[in-house]
C-alpha cells in the first residue's frame, strides 16, 4: 500500500512540476521524464532496502524522518550525478523539484500520521474500578484542638471569604478530626493519605486550574469511606465570560471572547487537539460549566447532594455512593452517538450533533430528581444544554446526522421518537411493548398531535402506534406525515 502511494505522490510531484514549466522541446522533455523515472526506480529500491515501506507502528518519528532525509539526498545526488554525466545541458534545479516535492509529501504524510498517533494515544491509559465492600470511617471523630481550629479557618479564609466559611460549617464539621481540608492539585498528595480515616474532605484548590481532574476525583473517592462528603469549587464558565468582556473595550470584547472561547472551550473536547492543549496549559484556567463538574462527580462515584454559588465562586458538596466509573479518556466532538432502544428492543446508536456539555450523560438521573417535566416532555431550565445547543434543538438541527440511522434502516421518516433507557422506563408497560414492534422515526407524533404533558406524550404515541398495527404503518405514517408538516408550516411547532 506505502509503494502505492508513492507511485501516486510521485506522478503528482512530476505532474505538478510539469504544469508549472512547459517545454516545447519533446527531446527535452523526453530526457526529464527518462531521469525522473530513474530517480524513482531509485528511490523505491532504496526504500525498499532501507524499510521505508514498514509499517509506521514499528518505528519512532525520529527513525521515520531519518529514513526520508536519507532517501531524499542519495535521491537528489543521483540527480546530480545524472547532470554531470549523461545531461550537462539539463537544469539541475528541474531534475531536483520533484525529488524536493516527494519529500515534502512524504514529510507531510509523517506528520499527520505521528500527530495523530500523539493525540490519541498518549499517556492516557483505561482504568477500571471495581465495586469494594461497605466501609465506614476507621477511626471515632473528637474535636481538634484550639490551634488546628484557627489554622483551618486561616486556610479557609485564605482562599474565601466568611460567608464561604459559614456555607461550609452547615454542610461538614470542621472542627472534627473526621475532617480534613487541603490545597491541592495533585492526586499524589491524596494517594499519600490513609485510606478511611476521613468521612469529610474540603479541597479548596479552584477546579479549573487542576490539569486531570477525573483523577483527583477518583483518588479522592477511593480514600472516602462510603456516604463520605466531598467539597470542591470552581468558577463557572458565565463568571468567567463576565471577567474577560469586562477585561477589553466593548465591540472588540466580543471579538476576543470568540476567539477565547475556541482555544479554552473547543480545542480542550476535541479528538485531535485536546491533548496538545492540556499539554500547552496544564489545565491552566480551563472554562468549566456547571453541568461538567456535576457530570465529572457522578462519573467518579459520587452524587451530587447541594451546591452554592458565594461570591462568584461555586462550592458542590457530593457524597460518596460507588466506585468510579471505567476511567477512559473523554472528549466531546461535534458529531456524538447515543444508546437508544430501537425494534424488537435492540439497542442502536443514534447520529446527533452535540448540543449539550460534556459529561451530560452523567447527570440524567440528577436532573430527572431535581426539575420538573415541561411541556412537551422535555426537562425544565435543563443546564445541561449548550446557548447553541438550544438554537439548534429548536430547528432540529441536531437532528439532521439522525439521516444516517434513516439510510442504515435502524429508523424511518414517520414513527416515535427513539428514546434511552431512563425515558423508556417512565413510560406505561403497554406503551413500552408497542414501540419496540415499530423502528423509531424522524418526525414524532408529538409534531401531530402537539401535547403537553409526558401523560399527554404518551396518549399521542399510543394512538399512533395502535392505528399502525391496526390500520397498517404506510397509511398511518402518511397520515401523520401531512399533519407533521402543516403543523410545522402554519402553526409553527417547534423543538424545545
Amino acid at each position: 500500500m506505502k509503494i502505492v502511494i508513492d507511485v501516486i505522490l510521485w506522478i503528482l510531484s512530476v505532474a505538478l512540476f510539469m504544469t508549472f514549466r512547459l517545454l516545447t522541446d519533446k527531446l527535452v522533455l523526453t530526457r526529464y521524464l527518462i531521469s525522473y523515472s530513474v530517480f524513482f526506480v531509485f528511490w523505491l529500491l532504496l526504500g525498499l532496502a532501507i524499510r521505508k515501506y514498514s509499517p509506521f507502528k514499528r518505528r519512532s518519528i525520529k527513525k521515520s524522518l531519518l529514513i526520508l532525509l536519507i532517501l531524499t539526498l542519495l535521491t537528489s545526488g543521483v540527480a546530480v550525478a545524472e547532470k554531470i554525466w549523461y545531461y550537462p545541458d539539463l537544469s539541475i534545479y528541474f531534475l531536483l523539484a520533484p525529488i524536493l516535492l516527494m519529500f515534502l509529501f512524504n514529510l507531510l504524510i509523517l506528520c499527520v500520521y505521528y500527530y495523530y498517533k500523539y493525540a490519541t494515544n498518549g499517556d492516557d491509559v483505561v482504568i477500571t474500578y471495581t465495586e469494594r465492600e461497605p466501609i465506614k470511617c476507621i477511626q471515632v471523630a473528637h474535636p481538634i484542638d484550639v490551634s488546628t481550629q484557627k489554622s483551618r479557618i486561616h486556610l479557609l479564609l485564605q482562599e474565601s471569604n466568611s460567608t464561604a466559611v459559614e456555607y461550609l460549617s452547615s454542610k461538614v464539621d470542621l472542627y472534627s478530626s473526621n475532617t480534613l481540608i487541603q490545597n491541592v492539585s495533585n492526586p499524589l498528595n491524596v494517594n499519600m493519605l490513609e485510606s478511611y480515616l476521613y468521612d469529610s474532605y474540603i479541597n479548596m484548590f479552584l477546579l479549573n486550574d487542576i490539569e486531570d481532574i477525573n483523577k483527583l476525583f477518583c483518588s479522592i473517592n477511593e480514600k472516602m469511606p462510603d456516604d463520605g462528603l466531598f467539597i470542591c469549587r470552581f468558577k463557572t464558565k458565565s463568571l468567567l465570560k463576565k471577567e474577560f468582556l469586562n477585561r477589553y473595550p466593548k465591540g472588540l470584547n466580543y471579538i476576543f471572547y470568540s476567539f477565547n472561547f475556541i482555544y479554552k472551550r473547543v480545542l480542550p473536547k476535541l479528538l485531535l487537539t485536546s491533548k496538545l492543549y492540556f499539554d500547552i496549559t496544564k489545565g491552566k484556567n480551563q472554562i468549566l460549566s456547571t453541568t461538567e463538574v456535576l457530570g465529572r462527580l457522578y462519573y467518579c462515584g459520587f452524587v451530587v447532594v447541594d451546591k452554592k454559588k458565594i461570591k462568584g465562586i461555586t462550592y458542590v458538596v457530593a457524597q460518596r455512593k460507588k466506585s468510579p466509573e471505567t476511567q477512559e479518556q473523554k472528549r466531546y466532538g461535534l458529531l456524538i452517538r447515543l444508546n437508544r432502544i430501537g425494534k424488537d428492543r435492540q439497542n442502536f446508536k443514534v447520529y446527533k450533533l452535540r448540543t449539550m456539555h460534556a459529561y451530560s450523560e452523567y447527570l440524567q438521573t440528577y436532573i430527572y430528581e431535581n426539575n420538573n417535566l415541561q411541556e412537551g416532555g422535555k426537562f425544565n431550565h435543563d443546564i445541561r444544554i449548550t446557548t447553541l445547543g438550544r438554537f439548534a434543538r429548536k430547528y432540529w438541527i441536531d437532528e439532521l446526522p439522525m439521516l444516517i440511522n434513516l439510510f442504515k434502516g435502524e429508523m424511518k421518516l414517520v414513527g416515535v421518537r427513539p428514546l434511552s433507557n431512563q425515558y423508556f422506563n417512565l413510560y406505561s408497560k403497554e406503551l413500552q411493548e408497542l414501540r419496540v414492534q415499530f423502528k423509531p422515526g424522524l418526525l414524532p407524533p408529538f409534531y401531530a398531535d402537539l401535547p403537553k404533558t409526558l401523560e399527554e406524550i404518551q396518549e399521542s404515541e399510543l394512538n399512533y402506534l395502535k392505528k399502525c398495527r391496526d390500520e397498517g404503518v404506510f397509511i398511518t405514517d402518511l397520515h401523520y406525515f401531512w399533519k407533521i408538516i402543516v403543523n410545522i408550516i402554519f402553526r409553527k411547532a417547534r423543538s424545545k
